[in-house]
């Protein structure tokens, strides 16, 4: 934990503020003449005391004044005070006239994330995705949009906070953002949204935990400015039971891959949604249902006949012994689960009561309904990871069922 304190301007941010304000009104030479300049130029000059908006950060008029504020600003910002060399200032202004000239605007979409933690961060990810944690105007963000509590007014205790981040290009414009354009925006927004979300799923599908989201916003800029989003009041848990490792970060990078590779194909992508419902679920009852229907996608796409549903529960749990099992006694012990397991989810939809007798487990404990949730949702887990693994690979799925079932009862 560390203490986040609201920052309030500097004594060297003041001085600028007034000195400018004063040299401005007195119509100072230079000044005047970097205001010349600035209107003469191509790109700023049509900017200047007008609204520059983008669909995805919205916008304010650019006026003179501020715009050069802005670049004492940083310089102060950069030094600690007003010392600063020929060649720092050369850089300094560079950097301003390339930030005011540019097209577009960098726009980040962050997800935060509950009880997570990894040993090696960043963790840069196919498809512009990093999982990292939130650097310190991302918290002020957060904590802007309710994510805190605070124990005196101007300061919070924060913990260590992870999020995914990614982000999309939003061009700017003068006056007002063309309807077209507006859509192309959204469109981009909400594409770099679901990117995430699939992120998140696949952190749950690579191995159990209870990783989820805390909310998510958008900003832009560099330093978290014009603002979008929410999140829950308690942003910061007091742990981090899902943990990566160094090398299960390698191994997760190329899981990942394989995911957004498939995840969209017909044969995955109903059961990878269930899967995800399930995984938000609170109570698991209504989690035991979820993953039972995302187990029927993937194993029973060929029982669409009506005279086919009365051995779905049979297949079910052939095929799942079949696929998973690797000895004998394994697939006994599996098709036995699925069966009850089966059972279990129609009791449920049709509003019967659970007895402790017909809750299924692979275990040799006392079950509860939790523990064969849990149970459920690894199935599903290692089904999952192997029908993702055969279609990225080309192989397809799903197998054929006859040849797997008898050679596994050859085995």
């Amino acid at each position: 934990m560390y203490t986040f304190v609201a920052e309030s301007m500097s004594a060297e941010q003041v001085c600028v503020e007034r000195i400018l304000g004063e040299l401005w009104q007195a119509g100072d030479s230079r000044l005047l003449d970097v205001h010349q300049a600035m209107e003469q130029d191509a790109v700023l000059g049509p900017r200047l005391d007008h609204a520059v908006v983008s669909a995805g950060a919205g916008g304010g008029t650019w006026q003179a004044l501020q715009l050069v504020r802005q670049l004492f600003v940083a310089g102060i910002t950069q030094t600690g005070g007003f010392d600063l060399d020929q060649a720092g200032r050369d850089a300094l202004v560079e950097g301003w006239v390339a930030r005011l000239r540019q097209r577009s605007e960098l726009i980040t979409v962050l997800v935060v994330l509950s009880e997570f933690d990894a040993e090696a961060l960043p963790i840069q990810l196919e498809g512009n995705l990093v999982l990292d944690e939130l650097t310190d105007e991302e918290i002020g963000v957060a904590l802007t949009l309710g994510g805190s509590s605070s124990l005196w007014p101007g300061s919070t205790f924060v913990g260590r906070t992870m999020g995914m981040r990614t982000s999309y290009e939003s061009e700017l414009f003068v006056d007002a953002v063309p309807p077209e354009d507006q859509d192309r925006d959204v469109a981009a927004r909400e594409a770099a949204f679901e990117e995430a979300m699939l992120l998140l799923l696949a952190l749950r599908l690579f191995k159990a935990s209870p990783v989820g989201q805390r909310g998510s916003f958008t900003y832009g800029g560099a330093n978290a400015t014009s603002v979008s989003g929410s999140l829950n009041t308690r942003l910061w848990p007091p742990s981090q039971p899902y943990f990566l490792t160094a090398g299960e970060t390698v191994e997760f990078s190329s899981f990942w891959k394989l995911v957004r590779s498939v995840h969209g194909k017909r044969v995955i992508a109903p059961a990878l949604r269930r899967f995800g419902y399930a995984a938000d679920r609170s109570r698991p009852d209504d989690e035991i249902v979820d993953l039972l229907i995302a187990a029927e996608s993937l194993f029973l796409t060929d029982t669409g006949r009506e005279r086919d549903r009365g051995e779905m529960r049979f297949r079910l749990s052939i095929r799942v012994s079949s696929l998973l099992g690797s000895t004998p006694e394994e697939r006994m012990r599996l098709a036995a689960f699925m069966r009850k397991a089966y059972d279990v989810r129609s009791t449920i939809v049709h509003g019967g009561d659970i007895r402790v007798g017909d809750i299924p487990t692979l275990a040799d404990e006392s079950p509860t309904v939790e523990s064969f949730a849990d149970e459920l949702e690894e199935i599903l887990r290692r089904s999952l990871k192997v029908a993702i693994s055969r279609v990225a690979s080309g192989e397809g799925f799903p197998p054929n069922w006859d040849e797997l079932l008898f050679r596994a009862t050859a085995s």
